[in-house]
């Protein structure tokens, strides 16, 4: 891009060919990419390192995984991994004869999504004041209807 588009653009302009506009965009980019590459690279470091420290934040994480779980089949597949996830453990620490609301303690924390993991905090209290789990899940509207209906069974 930063150099074969910029040879070409020299050798039609030596020629005084007539192009089609889509190949004359392509060259601008291609010379205007090699003239401002140090500042372009520049540029996206700086983005990178900006967005990563932001998605360190609250607020970031929790749009990113926003952003992340609308993605029409990548957010299905990832919510559903995130469920997997916690189903997995909920049994392994009720299964250890761990009270639920000590176990939804330690498995809330321990989910890579801030969207579920504020879901589940908040579900925490609520269960804590003597409401069932599947209620409390089911008004966070993060877990899938099926999910739901799984732990309103068990």
């Amino acid at each position: 891009m930063t150099y074969v588009v910029p040879e070409f653009a020299k050798l039609f302009e030596n020629m005084n060919a007539k192009l089609p506009t889509p190949t004359i965009i392509m060259m601008a980019i291609g010379t205007t990419a090699r003239d401002y590459f140090v500042y372009i690279a520049v540029g996206l470091v700086a983005a990178g390192v900006l967005l990563w420290r932001w998605s360190r934040s609250d607020k970031g994480s929790n749009l990113i995984d926003l952003a992340l779980l609308k993605i029409p089949l990548i957010g299905s597949i990832l919510l559903k991994y995130q469920v997997a996830n916690f189903s997995r453990m909920m049994s392994t620490l009720l299964a250890g004869g761990l009270p639920l609301v000590a176990a939804l303690q330690t498995a809330g924390p321990a989910m890579s999504s801030s969207v579920i993991r504020k879901g589940l905090e908040t579900a925490v209290e609520e269960v804590r004041g003597g409401k069932p789990l599947s209620k409390c899940i089911e008004e966070q509207d993060v877990f899938p209807p099926l999910a739901i209906e799984m732990i309103e069974v068990g």
